[in-house]
């Protein structure tokens, strides 16, 4: 039986092998060097961030996320408004 290899970084960011944090509301992350992969609602969150990808949304000042919604993308300068997020630390 063959392992599935958990060391790749895009198995190590979708493991959270790379940690996590939370951010409640009136938090933030600010530093430009921690960059999200996966972003989680916690409950109904109200946020802002940047996204460093190609296509799709690329910041918002307030964008609105559900309960048990994902985002995925390369994510810094986030802002918490209300609610909580869980976010996923990936590298570059």
């Amino acid at each position: 039986m063959s392992r599935i290899g958990f060391n790749t970084p895009s198995a190590l960011t979708a493991m959270g092998g790379y940690g996590f944090q939370e951010l409640i509301a009136s938090s933030a992350v600010t530093s430009l060097t921690d960059r999200f992969a996966i972003i989680q609602a916690k409950g109904d969150t109200n946020f802002s961030f940047v996204n460093d990808v190609p296509n799709g949304i690329l910041t918002d000042a307030s964008f609105t996320m559900i309960d048990g919604d994902v985002l995925y993308g390369f994510f810094h300068s986030i802002n918490v408004a209300s609610g909580k997020l869980r976010v996923y630390f990936t590298q570059e």
